[in-house]
C-alpha cells in the first residue's frame, strides 16, 4: 500500500493544532507515508501545492488519511481534484469533533471510509446525526518519542491550555509569589498563533518532563472556555500527554466510562477538593509527599507505553479499515513489547 498524509500544517497555526502535525508526523514515520501539504495564498481561490501532486500505484492501492482537529479543516481535502477516485481509501481522524457538534461544515464530505473520533458517544452522534461512518479510536501519545519515567523534577506544576480559572489563580497567587520556593508555569496568552508548531509542541514535553504536576481538567468542570454543545465531559488529550511524561495528573477530572478503562491504575489521576480554596493545602501536602510522586512518575510511564502510545491506535485504525499493518509500525510495536524506557533510551530509527 501506498500512505499519504494530507497535512494542515500551513492551513492553520494555532497552538492546538500542534498535536495534530504530531500526529501527522508518526503517521508519516510508521506508515512511510508521503506528505501533503496544501497552503492558503493571499490573492487565491483555492489551495496550492509547492509542487506537482505525484502519486504511486493504482487507486486501490492508495491510502488517504488526515488528521484535522474538526470537521471543517476536512475541507482541505478539495485541494486534491477527484480524490475520491484517486485513493482507494480515505479516512480522517478528528481531535475535537465536539466543535461542529449539531451543524455539518457545508464543504466537509461525507463519504470517506471512516470518521475516527476520540470518544465513542462522539462516534455515535456522527453515525445518527450527521450521517458518517464513524469508529472510535481513544486519543493517545507519542511514548516511545516523548516518554519521561525520571524523578527528579525541577517544577512543581505546569498548567497549559483550558484551565479551571479559580484553581488556577489560587496556584499562581501562591506559587509565583517571588518568596515562594514553588513555580507554576501557565499560559499568559490566548489565541496566539505559533511560529513553528514543531517547537510548541517539544516546549510541552519538555515542560511535562520537568514537572511534578499538571493541572487537568474535565471539559464539563470548564464551561467558560467550552460552551454549548462542546462543555461535555470528555476526557482532554493532555491526560494522555501527562502519564507518558510521568507527569501526576491533578484536577477535577471526567466522569465517561473510558476514565475506569483507561486510568484505572493507583493515582492514576488525583482529585483536587471541590472547593478551589482547600486546594492550595491539598496541593502542598501532595508536593511534599517525594515517594508518592516518585512511584506516580514512574508507574504513569509504565501504562502510557503499555497502554496508551499513539501506535496501538494507529494499529486498530488501520485494522478497521482493513488494511496490513506497515512494516515500521510492526517494528515499533514490537519495541513497545518490551520493558518500558524513557525516551533518552529509547533506540529507533527517526
Amino acid at each position: 500500500m501506498h500512505f499519504y498524509v494530507l497535512s494542515t500544517r500551513r492551513l492553520n497555526r494555532i497552538p492546538p493544532n500542534g498535536a495534530a502535525v504530531e500526529l501527522e508526523n508518526l503517521l508519516i514515520h510508521v506508515c512511510n507515508a508521503e506528505i501533503i501539504v496544501p497552503t492558503a495564498k493571499a490573492g487565491a481561490r483555492h489551495l496550492e501545492f509547492d509542487r506537482p501532486l505525484r502519486l504511486h500505484g493504482t487507486a486501490s492501492e492508495r491510502v488517504l488519511l488526515i488528521v484535522a482537529l474538526a470537521p471543517s479543516l476536512v475541507n482541505a481535502i478539495h485541494s486534491i481534484p477527484n480524490w475520491r477516485q484517486l485513493f482507494g481509501t480515505v479516512a480522517t481522524y478528528i481531535m475535537d469533533p465536539w466543535l461542529n457538534w449539531e451543524l455539518w461544515p457545508e464543504k466537509t464530505p461525507k463519504d470517506f471510509d471512516c470518521y475516527f473520533v476520540p470518544d465513542r458517544r462522539a462516534a455515535d452522534h456522527y453515525r445518527f446525526h450527521h450521517g458518517v461512518q464513524t469508529h472510535p479510536v481513544a486519543f493517545a501519545a507519542d511514548v516511545l518519542k516523548f516518554g519521561w519515567n525520571h524523578i527528579n523534577r525541577p517544577l512543581d506544576l505546569v498548567a497549559y491550555g483550558r484551565q479551571h480559572g479559580a484553581y488556577l489563580q489560587v496556584f499562581k497567587q501562591a506559587f509565583n509569589d517571588p518568596r515562594s520556593n514553588r513555580f507554576v508555569y501557565h499560559d499568559t496568552t490566548v489565541g496566539s498563533q505559533c511560529t513553528d508548531l514543531g517547537e510548541h509542541r517539544n516546549l510541552i514535553w519538555k515542560l511535562l518532563h520537568r514537572s511534578r504536576c499538571a493541572l487537568c481538567f474535565d471539559t464539563s468542570a470548564t464551561p467558560d472556555s467550552r460552551q454549548g454543545p462542546r462543555a461535555q465531559s470528555v476526557i482532554p488529550l493532555r491526560y494522555y500527554e501527562a502519564i507518558a511524561a510521568g507527569t501526576a495528573i491533578v484536577g477535577r477530572h471526567p466522569t465517561v466510562p473510558e476514565m475506569v478503562s483507561h486510568f484505572d491504575w493507583p493515582d492514576a489521576t488525583v482529585e483536587l477538593p471541590p472547593n478551589p480554596a482547600d486546594a492550595l493545602d491539598f496541593l502542598e501536602t501532595l508536593l511534599d509527599d517525594s515517594e508518592r510522586l516518585n512511584t506516580i512518575h514512574v508507574r504513569n510511564h509504565v501504562e502510557a507505553w503499555q497502554r496508551h502510545d499513539w501506535r496501538y491506535r494507529i494499529r486498530d485504525l488501520l485494522e478497521h479499515l482493513g488494511l496490513n499493518l506497515p512494516a515500521r509500525l510492526t517494528t515499533d510495536l514490537s519495541i513497545l513489547a518490551q520493558p518500558p524506557q524513557s525516551c533518552r533510551q529509547v533506540r529507533w530509527n527517526d
